[in-house]
């Protein structure tokens, strides 16, 4: 995927068409496959949940559905969502890709937080989950709290995997904190902000850590 924006001075360009894009690989020109116009182009959005025992704490399951539900209530026309959900080192896709808003609204509320934590092992699932979509726009959503006691992987393993698959993955960390704040001591205060913040970095996504 190559996202590209256009300006000139501070104003945008718009209204320009696969034609004016040259896409070179090694110096070689090569065929588009697919071209959208606009960030209004439909998108096929994986949402990854952690359902493992601690996202029990603090409300943690029922603010995750409060997030999801804030993004399909955005979802534009074209728009597709799956979801998936780990605990106790299973992996389990609850809605494969679909554009039924409601049907993904049913999915989440059965949501209870139980077992384990496989994360990484998760991470690296989600490039094939995300290749079943059906836009060429694909994004990951990931809600957890960081927390990782049983995957097989490691944490730059997952990464590697998903930095591949060109999946930018938008972390949600739910009370996981800010990655760059330290104690008085000069250590960090968060100890799982740095492995979210790297997973969404390297893959083009972004970190949010969540309080309330």
């Amino acid at each position: 995927l190559v996202p590209v924006v256009v300006r000139s001075g501070a104003r945008y360009i718009k209204n320009l068409d696969e034609e004016d894009f040259p896409l070179l690989v090694d110096g070689r020109r090569v065929r588009i496959e697919s071209f959208e116009q606009r960030a209004e182009a439909p998108a096929s959005v994986m949402v990854l949940q952690d359902l493992s025992g601690s996202m029990g704490n603090g409300g943690n399951i029922e603010l995750s559905r409060e997030a999801v539900r804030f993004f399909l209530d955005k979802a534009l026309p074209g728009d597709e969502f799956a979801v998936a959900t780990f605990a106790s080192g299973s992996m389990q896709v609850e809605v494969p890709f679909t554009a039924e808003i409601p049907v993904v609204r049913e999915a989440i509320q059965g949501w209870k937080a139980w077992g384990t934590t496989a994360l990484h092992d998760a991470v690296a699932a989600m490039p094939s989950i995300s290749s079943e979509g059906h836009n060429p726009k694909r994004f990951a959503i990931l809600i957890t709290d960081g927390v990782d006691n049983a995957s097989r992987i490691t944490p730059e393993q997952a990464r590697e995997m998903v930095r591949q698959a060109q999946l930018p993955v938008y972390v949600l960390g739910m009370d996981s904190g800010n990655p760059f704040e330290l104690s008085t001591e000069g250590k960090k205060i968060y100890r799982y902000a740095d492995v979210l913040n790297l997973l969404a970095t390297t893959s083009g996504g972004r970190y949010y850590p969540i309080s309330g």
